[in-house]
């Protein structure tokens, strides 16, 4: 059985093991997505084998434990989450959903205070605001990044 099969059956297995409340702490489906962006992105194993075997081992790891995690399991799941995506951001260009939403409602929220301080007499307002235009560019950005199908 390949890894990748063997990951996603070890996803589902963890998936029927935990509580809805941790199921959603840890975001499975996203680690899903993960399997399928690397098994069609790695093309040779050897170019990807330490995120691979890192995330099958933690997996297979926290599957043993039958739905007793502790804190430090969680954070172990998402410490190897955080890697693979980093690793799927630099060497394949892909981005982390919501990644222009939040960039974009900062920038739009700083630029609302300016606006707000030297034009409105009420920061807040400005904040607001530039908030909400920042939420919507981002939200366009991620929802076309997902259509190209560059989302992780």
């Amino acid at each position: 059985m390949s890894i990748y099969k063997e990951m996603r059956t070890d996803l589902w297995h963890l998936a029927s093991n935990l509580d809805r409340h941790t199921r959603k702490k840890l975001e499975l489906q996203v680690y899903s997505n993960i399997v399928n962006r690397m098994e069609h992105l790695c093309n040779d194993y050897s170019e990807c084998s330490v995120f691979l075997d890192d995330m099958a081992s933690t997996i297979k790891e926290i599957k043993e434990k039958e739905g007793d995690l502790k804190r430090a399991d969680i954070r172990a799941m998402k410490k190897v989450r955080r890697d693979v995506e980093s690793y799927l951001e630099d060497e394949h260009d892909l981005i982390r959903k919501g990644k222009y939403m939040f960039r974009y409602m900062t920038v739009g929220a700083l630029l609302g205070s300016v606006v707000g301080y030297f034009f409105m007499d009420f920061i807040s307002v400005g904040v607001l605001l530039g908030a909400l235009v920042g939420i919507g560019i981002g939200t366009k950005l991620d929802r076309d990044a997902k259509n190209e199908g560059i989302q992780i």
